[in-house]
């Protein structure tokens, strides 16, 4: 390796050297010219334990998340199907207003006006 090579990789291990003041600090850890069977062990046990929790909190958060939503649109769904198809005022159903013989529009609209009932009220 030349000078020049040589700076470029040490200056590039200052980078990414550790900050201090964590576990990090305390640890015994071997290299793997010392201990090359500890150290895989290590390597390994570092890799699964960060694999394993970002696996798990990724699938906690986006499962709370999802679930929130698919609740939010059962809600919603719900709404609508309110709005569509009863009267606000007495709520009775689309099929049962039909089922008197009488239009489901025309009884929300001018038996059951809601803004009739609004002025009404105040």
């Amino acid at each position: 390796p030349t000078r020049s090579t040589q700076s470029r990789s040490s200056a590039a291990s200052d980078v990414y050297k550790r900050q201090g003041g964590g576990i990090g600090d305390t640890m015994n850890i071997d290299s793997y010219k010392t201990a090359p069977e500890r150290y895989v062990w290590h390597i390994l046990f570092n890799m699964s334990f960060y694999a394993i929790m970002n696996v798990l909190c990724l699938n906690l958060f986006s499962g709370i998340i999802l679930d929130e939503f698919a609740n939010l649109r059962e809600k919603n769904f719900e709404r609508q199907n309110d709005v569509q198809n009863y009267c606000y005022i007495c709520n009775q159903s689309n099929f049962d207003i039909i089922e008197n013989n009488e239009e489901f529009y025309k009884h929300r609209e001018k038996v059951h006006n809601k803004w009739h009932y609004v002025y009404y009220l105040t």
